[in-house]
């Protein structure tokens, strides 16, 4: 570890697309829908998918854990381009960053103010795998985090029920170039929202899982209110409320630049 761990989820378990959780039992299985509904679920989905992306979050969020027996809550800001580009502040109850982390320019950089300390990497060097081993890539943070589909290539392998799950339809997407990896989206195809979103490995035991509470209205998109994140690697659960949302058309570059102070200690990591 770069970091003492509790900084570490303090930091990084901010944004919910980072989070890897095993549930350690496979994937259950969906009984299929038939036609016409089928076929109707199929085309809401695809319109869904195809909506005009959300360009960018610049948001206020509060996040809650419950680790190890062991409970805490953080605020902090989400600042995510679609390119991928994004900044993370953990702030103190003065609202003065305590932890910073950005990925911007191929460049992951973290600090900890508290301590003097900065550490930079690639962007998907070894600092970054030791936080995402579910390789997860920082373009989907944006569509994860607002209850979108984070993929550019939709084939939807199944499309059904799972016993005592009825208010929506599951639909199971195969993910171009992995064909071992399933993107599962728990869909409302009456609001057009997705509820539940698992990405399991080929084994099709899950490795994440973000359950959204909740939608409200914000400049015409439905954001999720509430993001819930648990599973057995994670050993508990985290939540993130969105609490203001003030842009999600753009963010100026100069937000993602962020500037180490010299007497800061810099380690790189490969």
């Amino acid at each position: 570890m770069y970091f003492r761990e509790d900084r570490v989820a303090q930091v990084f378990l901010l944004c919910a697309v980072l989070l890897l959780g095993g549930c350690g039992t496979r994937l259950p299985r969906i009984e299929p829908l038939a036609e016409p509904d089928r076929s109707a679920v199929r085309e809401r989905f695809y319109k869904f998918a195809e909506q005009q992306p959300v360009q960018a979050l610049d948001a206020d969020v509060h996040l809650q854990w419950s680790v190890f027996g062991r409970h805490g809550s953080v605020d902090g800001t989400v600042q995510s381009l679609r390119n991928g580009s994004f900044r993370v502040n953990i702030l103190d109850p003065l609202g003065r960053p305590v932890f910073i982390g950005t990925g911007y320019g191929g460049i992951l950089t973290v600090i900890e103010v508290a301590s003097a300390k900065a550490f930079q990497s690639p962007l998907y060097g070894n600092l970054w795998h030791e936080y995402v081993p579910a390789k997860l890539t920082s373009d989907r943070i944006l569509p994860l985090l607002l209850g979108r589909v984070p993929l550019d290539y939709i084939d939807v392998a199944e499309i059904g029920t799972i016993e005592e799950q009825r208010e929506g339809v599951w639909l199971s997407l195969l993910e171009e170039g992995f064909p071992g990896r399933t993107h599962r989206f728990f869909f409302d195809p009456l609001q057009s929202v997705i509820l539940q979103y698992v990405l399991a490995d080929g084994n099709r035991e899950p490795l994440v899982s973000i359950l959204y509470k909740g939608y409200h209205l914000q400049e015409d998109y439905r954001i999720p209110s509430l993001i819930e994140i648990s599973g057995e690697a994670v050993h508990g659960s985290y939540t993130i409320d969105l609490t203001k949302v003030y842009s999600l058309e753009s963010i100026a570059p100069a937000a993602f630049s962020v500037t180490i102070p010299e007497h800061f200690s810099v380690e790189s990591v490969p």
